[in-house]
């Protein structure tokens, strides 16, 4: 799983300003950590002998956000429900917590 993932897309940017790294090379690791979290996550849920819907899509709406989330929804509406609620939690989240770690690593 890709570090930043978690980040929305504004304060990627800023990441990426702060750490002189290229946008497109930010975006294309965001990209494709969604895309290998929403391809294996029945295999690894599977394996795991997580039987949950709820978990699923909290699950998946947490680590592969928007991508996990839509797939979360054509497999069970229960686990679209709990991918759409993660999604929201986790970007809220970090909309609060993120500033405060870079105010606090100066």
């Amino acid at each position: 799983m890709d570090v930043l993932s978690p980040l929305p897309a504004n304060q990627a940017v800023a990441f990426a300003r702060m750490s002189r790294s290229s946008l497109s090379c930010l975006f294309s690791r965001r990209r494709r950590a969604s895309l290998v979290g929403a391809l294996s996550a029945k295999y690894l849920f599977t394996l795991l002998r997580i039987d949950s819907w709820a978990v699923r899509g909290f699950a998946l709406g947490t680590t592969s956000h928007g991508i996990g989330a839509a797939r979360a929804l054509q497999v069970h509406d229960d686990a679209g429900a709990y991918a759409g609620i993660a999604l929201g939690l986790q970007v809220l989240l970090a909309s609060l917590l993120i500033p405060l770690m870079f105010r606090w690593l100066g």
